[in-house]
């Protein structure tokens, strides 16, 4: 039975869990047979040793307040985090005494007193600050506070569509006869003062495009871009943060939806305490094919001062579900795409309560060529101990037997929806949050006819946003095939949770070291932001044809890298895909180490020459005329201009490689570091991956 499991009925049966032994035995149903077959990537790790007291802290205005610590008298302590939540697990039974506090600030009650068992989830307390609302007109109900640019389409207020009262803003274009190249936007600056601790954006949106079929999201925009300068290869709906000279510096929302249902989305924008900004709503129309719109309503920013104090360091305990709804007991938080039989709640089977969501085709007379999937979007903080994602999926399909399993597909970094695939398929995605694919968790086709329990650890994507994505897939021949989903969870622990019983080891990434360059005797100086492409900043993307971008599809180090250049056959095109970042070598600089891991792949290498090498210009790359693919590495002065190249070549070798160069000679020069890839839109494509890029400077 060694890496085995045992098939079992969940209903009367019993699943018992040997962990210790690494055994997993079934109980059956009376008169059921056993089978084998691996289905589930980790083993549940049985109910939680103890009991719970779990609430919220929130103002008087009902804004969530964090980083309250939450103490009992018996010493064990919790924080509230984002959401203004907190949870102490792992307790025994008796009496407890839970008090709040933060710095000077008073709470109602000030203190709390609770017996458990049975658990307590809702033991809230109000902390007495004085909240604001930052917004002015956010119903829309008057025609104050928000600037509309003149554009070709401009937005305006409508009482078309209201999530409540009668009017609400439209953003882009509603008749198709009225389909034209333009930009529809609204936005209102506020000022965050400093020393806020809760600054929550929370807002409604209902979305509409006839361009969703087949089409693919453009990339979104690099921040530090001033506005006016972006440009879109097609429609697509936003909601960016701008800077007060309108230069783009967070991007909160970018899709291309036909959702047709109101959506709350909520962002904590305490990060730009002291800051004035714009919030700016919007939708690009590129003229062709659909229209697309977005309406907006009930737009609030309550801003919350702080103690004095400093908030409180995490203690073990606190975990917060980033899943909204996650019983699916409500018609809510889930984006529910249309499609040709799009996914839908369901009380044919439920785990728990009376609801699940289905995916996926019942019916054998609906048998069509469809995609069925809901998706959701969270952000995991970056502080994030553990991110867990748990459900539960019940799988039904008449195509299981007699045709082979799916093909696993590497995720594309590129839309699902652009994927072809083989025969019917059950699934669960990670996309960016640009809805690009990044990760898979489950992939299969299954006839099991019960619920499965599934764990996965996501602390590789701790500081990022993500959707989760649920659905199956039919391709309109042979049987029919259906997925069930109930108690879906994304457990964020801010810290080490209170020890339990120990779950079954995922399987982790174990991060490759990062290349070291050996520096001369004394202080070295690292030049290079963001050198790993964890985050987003440091680097700029050129818009191009086919730009380059973050991917998580290959790295040298977990878990994200730089793509340069094309790797769908069927996106091949005329294209540079570059990216680059300044660097001001000090002029006392005696040794100047360049250190990066480049993966390069083509399918232009076999009976071509290499690329013939071309001298550095002095003018802008782009003016460059090549005559085939190339992957390469230039150095550009402060103005863009060419002046040196480090990497020129065609290559498919397709593993990570280290290079390093001596960059000594550009001691006290400000320059350009751009790496890229050209496709000349025939033959191959080709493209490069960078990682792990260091500079260091020493005396």
């Amino acid at each position: 039975m060694s890496n085995k499991y045992m098939k079992t009925g969940i209903g009367s049966g019993l699943l018992v869990l040997l962990l210790a032994l690494g055994i997993v035995a079934g109980q059956a149903q009376e008169s059921q047979q056993v089978g084998q077959s691996i289905f589930i990537p980790v083993v549940y790790n049985g109910p939680k040793i103890g009991h719970t007291i779990a609430g919220r802290v929130l103002s008087p205005q009902n804004v969530p307040i964090s980083g309250v610590t939450i103490r009992t008298d018996q010493g064990q302590t919790a924080v509230t985090d984002q959401n203004g939540d907190y949870k102490l697990d792992g307790l025994d039974g008796g009496n407890y005494t839970l008090t709040p506090s933060q710095g000077g600030t008073i709470f109602s009650p000030p203190s709390s007193a609770v017996v458990v068992p049975p658990d307590v989830v809702k033991l809230n307390f109000t902390a007495e600050v004085v909240c604001s609302e930052a917004i002015v007109n956010g119903g829309f109900e008057g025609n104050s506070g928000w600037e509309i640019p003149i554009t070709a389409y401009t937005a305006g207020y409508s009482n078309v569509q209201a999530h409540s009262g009668s009017r609400s803003m439209r953003t882009g274009i509603v008749i198709p006869g009225d389909n034209l190249f333009s930009y529809s936007s609204a936005h209102q600056k506020v000022t965050i003062p400093t020393g806020t601790t809760s600054a929550y954006f929370t807002f409604w949106i209902k979305s509409f495009s006839g361009g969703v079929g087949g089409l693919s999201l453009p990339g979104a925009p690099t921040v530090g871009s001033p506005l006016n300068e972006i440009q879109m290869s097609g429609d697509v709906q936003y909601v960016l943060i701008l800077d007060s000279n309108y230069n783009i510096i967070k991007t909160l929302l970018w899709q291309l939806s036909d959702n047709r249902t109101w959506t709350e989305y909520s962002f904590n924008l305490a990060a730009y305490a002291g800051q004035s900004i714009w919030l700016h709503f919007g939708t690009y129309n590129d003229g062709l094919y659909g229209v697309s719109s977005m309406y907006v309503d009930d737009v609030s920013l309550d801003i919350c001062p702080g103690s004095g104090s400093p908030t409180p360091s995490p203690t073990p305990g606190p975990c917060t579900n980033l899943f909204h709804n996650s019983g699916f007991e409500s018609v809510s938080a889930w984006e529910i795409p249309i499609t040709v039989y799009p996914a839908g709640y369901s009380s044919a089977q439920a785990h728990t309560g009376s609801w699940s969501m289905r995916t996926g085709i019942l019916k054998s007379a609906d048998n069509v060529f469809s995609y069925s999937d809901f998706r959701q979007s969270v952000h995991i903080p970056s502080g994030a101990a553990k991110a867990t994602a748990r459900f539960w999926l019940y799988t039904l399909s008449g195509e299981s037997r007699g045709l082979s399993m799916p093909d696993m597909i590497t995720p594309t970094g590129r839309p699902f929806s652009e994927t072809t695939l083989s025969g019917d398929l059950q699934y669960v995605l990670v996309l960016d949050q640009y809805q690009n694919w990044i990760d898979t968790l489950v992939w299969q086709r299954s006839d099991d006819g019960y619920w499965h329990y599934y764990e996965f650890d996501l602390r590789r994507y701790a500081g990022d946003t993500i959707y989760l994505q649920f659905g199956t897939y039919n391709d309109g021949w042979n049987g029919i095939t259906s997925m069930f989903v109930d108690d879906a969870s994304l457990d964020d622990c801010a810290t080490t949770p209170t020890p339990g019983p120990s779950p079954t080891p995922t399987s982790t990434p174990t991060r490759t070291p990062t290349p070291t360059i050996t520096p001369t005797p004394g202080v070295c100086q690292e030049l290079i932001v963001n050198n790993d492409f964890s985050g987003t900043n440091g680097w700029v993307i050129p818009y191009t044809d086919y730009p380059a971008g973050y991917t998580y599809a290959q790295y040298h180090s977990p878990f994200r890298s730089m793509r340069t250049g094309i790797v769908i056959p069927g996106d091949n095109t005329f294209s540079y895909s570059d990216f680059r970042q300044m660097v001001t070598v000090p002029s006392s600089a005696n040794h100047v180490t360049l250190g990066m891991w480049v993966l390069p792949i083509s399918g232009e290498t076999q009976n071509m020459s290499q690329p013939a090498v071309i001298a550095p210009t002095n003018r802008p790359f782009s003016e460059t005329t090549l005559s085939g693919d190339l992957q390469y590495l230039l150095i550009l002065d402060q103005n863009q201009n060419w002046i040196d190249t480090l990497v020129w070549q065609r290559s498919n070798s397709q593993v990570w490689t280290k290079m390093q160069f001596d960059l000594s000679a550009y001691a006290g020069w400000k320059i350009y570091l751009q790496w890229g890839t050209f496709n000349n839109g025939t033959g191959g494509i080709t493209a490069m991956y960078v990682d792990d890029v260091t500079l260091q400077a020493c005396p």
